[in-house]
């Protein structure tokens, strides 16, 4: 009976994931209060609406100094994300609450986030937020737009009508892939097969058969209702996805330049408020789907490292194409900083810890990763463990010698990086 109230308040919130409002009209400035007319996706009693009301519309009048008024509608009376993005463009809408892929839409660039098990926990998200959103802002504002705050969409994890839990779990199944080349090539690394859909599409592929699982966060499981035909659930934090509550340049611009810069510098503040609530409800989600009777797959040990290690090489494949070099060596940079700082958080990727010069699977690649850190940690330059896996640390640490040896310092296992450690 819980899980069908739930349901009910998240169906429309759902289907699209969007959080946030767009408004109607050109901003209106009466009695000295600029007036943001907003409209939402979600319906009005669903918990993100809820936190939208107490949480983010006050933090916008009090960076006003109490002189913006903010009114808004629910239920998506103003279309998806992309009419949303158009009517910012045009200036019917100031301001706009993008969902992960709509996220996406507006600043493709954005997908370095969503890199397979780039991010470990909430903690190193909070961290990239603090030192990366001027970053995100600097690319938005050719597009016309401006962040008002760096919400969460979550950490996605696969629901699947048969068991996965393994890398020989993936081969052959048939994934519903909705979030662009990232999602097809994730599938693809992993032996499975991406089958190309709108989000809409997706309950009715999962429950004829057409598809047997997607990547997703727990919210649009409980949504869709796709908890009563999913049988299992793995766990393990494949993608984080951010949503980006986005003003247009113009309706931000046009306010006065000290309640811009009051915007600017409590929304991080105001946004992890707002995410420690969102945050809760998903785990109350999938705590809800697990309590129906989806099973929870193993996620961890050689099984998940194996996973790991066919996956990440993506991060690199996509540099140049989805987003600059340069955007990828900025996220590995602060988060082998974060690391280095806070052991707990994992130098590596891997969950278990494999003894030193250990054979591990995933490849070739894997054991020359692997003969790499053990050769810098001989050094003195790696200080992790040595798992295989390329993650943020590493590169760091590679970098570093690179740098110290003259060598071009990209932070990748090159030809020149393994001469110069004498790697084969």
């Amino acid at each position: 009976m819980r899980l069908r109230k739930m349901c009910f308040a998240v169906v429309l919130l759902c289907l699209c994931l969007g959080l946030l409002p767009a408004s109607t009209v050109a901003a209106e400035v009466q009695d000295g209060r600029v007036r943001w007319k907003t409209t939402s996706l979600a319906p009005k009693d669903v918990g993100y609406a809820i936190y939208v009301r107490q949480v983010l519309f006050p933090f916008l009048v009090k960076a006003c100094e109490g002189n913006m008024v903010v009114a808004s509608s629910w239920g998506g009376a103003m279309g998806d994300d992309i009419t949303a993005l158009k009517n910012l463009k045009i200036g019917r809408v100031q301001a706009s609450g993008l969902s992960g892929q709509g996220t996406y839409t507006a600043c493709p660039e954005v997908a370095v986030l969503g890199l397979p098990f780039l991010l470990n926990g909430y903690d190193e998200v909070d961290y990239l937020k603090e030192k990366m959103i001027w970053t995100f802002d600097r690319m938005l504002e050719p597009r016309g737009l401006k962040i008002l705050s760096w919400l969460d969409q979550g950490f996605d994890e696969i629901y699947s009508t048969k068991k996965i839990e393994t890398l020989d779990d993936f081969k052959g199944a048939r994934f519903a892939s909705w979030f662009g080349p990232l999602d097809i090539k994730l599938c693809g690394s992993l032996g499975a097969q991406a089958v190309v859909m709108s989000a809409t599409d997706i309950p009715s592929a999962l429950r004829s058969g057409r598809a047997d699982a997607v990547v997703a966060p727990s919210i649009y499981i409980v949504g869709t209702q796709l908890h009563s035909v999913v049988k299992n659930v793995f766990t393990a934090r494949i993608r984080y996805t951010p949503a980006f509550f986005v003003a247009s340049l113009e309706a931000f611009r046009a306010l006065p330049p000290a309640y811009q810069k009051n915007i600017e510098s409590m929304r991080l503040s105001r946004a992890r408020e707002f995410n420690i609530l969102a945050r809760k409800d998903l785990e109350k989600f999938l705590s809800a789907i697990i309590g129906y009777g989806v099973t929870k797959a193993k996620s961890g040990g050689d099984d998940l490292d194996d996973i790991r290690r066919r996956t990440t090489p993506l991060w690199y494949d996509f540099a140049g194409e989805l987003y600059p070099e340069s955007l990828l060596d900025e996220v590995l940079g602060h988060l082998a900083d974060y690391r280095t700082a806070h052991p707990s958080s994992s130098g590596g990727l891997a969950s278990s810890k494999p003894s030193e010069g250990r054979a591990t699977g995933g490849g070739d690649k894997a054991k020359q990763v692997h003969s790499v850190q053990a050769r810098l940690k001989t050094l003195g330059y790696y200080n992790s463990v040595a798992d295989g896996i390329a993650g943020p640390v590493t590169y760091k640490a590679i970098k570093t010698f690179q740098a110290s040896k003259g060598l071009k310092a990209t932070g990748r296992v090159d030809a020149a990086l393994l001469k110069a450690l004498g790697v084969e």
